[in-house]
């Protein structure tokens, strides 16, 4: 697990990416939602951090992320932030992190992570 100085690295990097973003608020309450989904469905760290990632493969495919989306620019700043920054892709069976900051992190980091995005991102 990473120490607490590290998650704060590791949020203001993704905060910057963020902001790029015309709906970044929408983003990070999407990823608020997911994670804390996932935390309630599956019992273990690992099948959290599955399930999780599943579902946001699942979200390359604009139908599945359009009920969730705020419009145009939500849809567009969600895509954006899962293909250029998040980067998941599926190998076999398997839903694999390809963003080299991210991908070490466990369940409960990326919940860290995330939810002070939402909170900077509301100031």
């Amino acid at each position: 697990m990473k120490d607490r100085k590290e998650l704060i690295k590791i949020t203001k990097v993704v905060l910057e990416y963020m902001k790029k973003l015309e709906s970044a608020n929408i983003v990070a309450n999407l990823f608020n939602i997911m994670i804390i989904t996932v935390k309630k469905e599956a019992k273990t760290k690992q099948d959290q951090m599955r399930r999780f990632l599943e579902i946001a493969y699942s979200f390359k495919d604009k139908e599945n992320i359009k009920q969730f989306s705020g419009g145009k620019k939500a849809l567009d700043s969600a895509e954006r932030f899962l293909n250029d920054f998040f980067k998941v892709s599926k190998e076999g069976s398997e839903f694999v992190l390809n963003n080299n900051l991210l991908k070490d992190l466990d369940i409960d980091e990326l919940h860290y992570v995330f939810g002070w995005c939402r909170r900077l991102l509301k100031t």
